[in-house]
């Protein structure tokens, strides 16, 4: 199971791609239940990153500079498990 900040991502990175998309295709895309799908965009709502309309969501520019900040702390957490530092 991917961790919270990871689902996010993949929520996001999905709506930017294709905007106005339900909530059924989001969980199918993303490889999360329908529950936990409702659960993270509801989150995402809250908070400003997606609107919810008519059934469908759309990413706002805050949810955009969100999954680009993700992009780049799960670039860098990547990057230093396969190159540990030795000191």
């Amino acid at each position: 199971r991917r961790p919270s900040y990871v689902q996010n991502y993949c929520i996001l990175y999905t709506v930017n791609a294709a905007p106005n998309m339900k909530l059924y295709q989001i969980a199918r895309i993303v490889e999360l239940d329908y529950y936990q799908a409702m659960k993270r965009v509801d989150e995402l709502s809250k908070h400003g990153f997606v609107n919810i309309k008519n059934g469908c969501v759309s990413i706002t520019d805050k949810g955009v500079e969100l999954m680009n900040i993700l992009e780049k702390l799960i670039t860098l957490m990547h990057s230093e498990n396969k190159n540990p530092k030795i000191l």
